[in-house]
C-alpha cells in the first residue's frame, strides 16, 4: 500500500516593527490568514501585543509590499527561513495609504501620537522626520507623500518632494492648521483663520494663486484626484486645480451649501445644501459619475449627511435610507419602515 508523506513544515520568522520576533512552523497549505492568526496569538502570549492591538498585515520586506492574505504559504513562496514583517494595528486607529498602485506606502498614527510607516513607495521612509512625528492628530496622503497634522496645528511632510513631500516653501505659513486635504500630487491646509495654504503639484491644486483672493472664510476643503474645492462660510464654493469639475449647469444651485466632499480617484464633487438636497458635478470627460435618475430623485430632499470614500459618494436621508453612487450596480439601502412610496418595508438592497 502506497503511503504519502506529510508535507514538511516551513519555518517562518515574523517580526514586529518594535523588533520583537517569533518563529512559526507553518504547513505549505496554510493560508496566510492562518499564519497571521497564529502569529498574533504568539505575540499576544509573550506580551508583544496588547488587548487593544491586532496584526493587520504581513509584509515581505524585500519587496516592501503586503502579501496576499488569501494565498497559501507555498504560493507566497515563503521558503525556510523566511523573514516577514508583521504590522501591529491598534484597533481604533485608521490606516492611511498613498494612491500609487505600483509602489504604495502606508502610515498609521499610534496611540501615543507617533507615526509608523511601511511599504515600497517614497512615503514609507519617514526616518528623516521621525523625531517630528509626535502628537500627530491626523494624516493625509497624495500618490507618493504624506502630511501629518500635529495637535499644535503644525504640519510635517515626507515622501516624494514634487508630490507634497516637501513643504519647505510654505513651512512658515503652516501654523494653526485645522485640517488637511489631498489630491494626487498636492496638499491643501485649512487654517484656523479661514485661509488656505497649498503646496505640491501645481496642476493638481498645489498652486491656488488664481483664486487666492476668494479663499477667505473657508470652513472646509475637499479634494479629488486633480483639484480642490473650498466651502466658504457664506455657503459658496471656490475650486482650483487641473480639470476641476464643471459647475456651469448647476452654478445657480451652488449656494447655501452646508457640506462638500470629493472622490479622490475621480474628478467629482458633491454638495449638501441647507435644503437637504444633494448636488453633484464632475469633469465633463467623466459622465459615468452622474447618479441614476432614481438616485437623483432620492437626492432632491431630506438628506442629512454626505460622505465620500476613494470612489463612492454616500448620502443618508432622515429616514435612514443610504444612497451610494457611482459603483457597479449603483445601489440604495432603505431604512426600516421605508419603501418607494414612503410606507411599508422594502428589501434593503435595491439596485438602480
Amino acid at each position: 500500500m502506497e503511503s504519502h508523506a506529510e508535507p514538511s513544515p516551513i519555518c517562518t520568522k515574523s517580526c514586529l516593527l518594535s523588533g520583537r520576533c517569533i518563529e512559526i512552523s507553518a504547513l505549505p497549505d496554510w493560508r496566510l490568514t492562518k499564519l497571521l492568526q497564529v502569529a498574533e496569538e504568539h505575540f499576544r502570549d509573550c506580551g508583544a501585543l496588547s488587548s487593544l492591538e491586532r496584526l493587520g498585515w504581513l509584509v515581505a520586506p524585500e519587496q516592501g509590499s503586503m502579501l496576499d492574505m488569501e494565498s497559501t504559504v507555498y504560493e507566497a513562496r515563503l521558503g525556510s527561513v523566511h523573514f516577514i514583517q508583521a504590522i501591529a494595528v491598534p484597533l481604533s486607529q485608521p490606516i492611511f495609504c498613498t494612491a500609487s498602485p505600483d509602489h504604495p506606502s502606508w502610515a498609521q498614527v499610534l496611540g501615543d501620537g507617533s507615526v509608523t510607516t511601511w511599504g515600497s513607495g517614497p512615503g514609507s521612509d519617514s526616518r528623516s522626520v521621525r523625531h517630528q512625528l509626535q502628537n500627530v492628530r491626523s494624516i493625509a496622503a497624495t500618490s507618493s507623500a504624506f502630511a501629518a497634522l500635529r495637535k499644535d496645528g503644525t504640519v510635517v511632510t515626507w515622501g516624494h518632494p514634487d508630490q507634497g513631500g516637501d513643504s519647505t516653501p510654505v513651512k512658515a505659513q503652516l501654523r494653526e492648521v485645522k485640517s488637511l486635504a489631498a489630491s494626487d500630487t498636492a496638499f491643501a491646509a485649512l487654517l484656523a483663520s479661514g485661509g488656505v495654504v497649498t503646496w505640491g503639484g501645481a496642476c493638481d491644486g498645489g498652486d491656488c494663486e488664481l483664486v487666492r483672493d476668494e479663499l477667505t472664510g473657508v470652513t472646509k476643503i475637499a479634494g479629488t484626484c486633480c483639484a480642490f474645492a473650498a466651502l466658504l462660510e457664506n455657503g459658496r464654493v471656490v475650486q482650483w486645480g487641473d480639470h476641476f469639475a464643471d459647475t456651469g449647469s448647476i452654478r445657480d444651485e451652488l449656494k447655501c451649501i452646508q457640506d462638500i466632499c470629493g472622490l479622490r480617484t475621480r474628478a467629482a464633487f458633491a454638495a449638501l445644501l441647507q435644503t437637504g438636497k444633494v448636488v453633484t458635478w464632475q469633469d465633463w470627460r467623466d459622465p459615468d459619475l452622474t447618479p441614476s435618475p432614481r438616485a437623483r430623485q432620492m437626492l432632491q430632499s431630506n438628506v442629512v449627511q454626505l460622505h465620500a470614500s476613494e470612489d463612492v459618494f454616500e448620502a443618508f436621508r432622515d429616514d435612514g435610507t443610504k444612497i451610494s453612487w457611482p459603483e457597479a450596480g449603483e445601489c440604495m439601502e432603505l431604512g426600516p419602515g421605508a419603501d418607494e412610496d414612503g410606507g411599508g418595508f422594502l428589501n434593503p438592497d435595491v439596485f438602480l
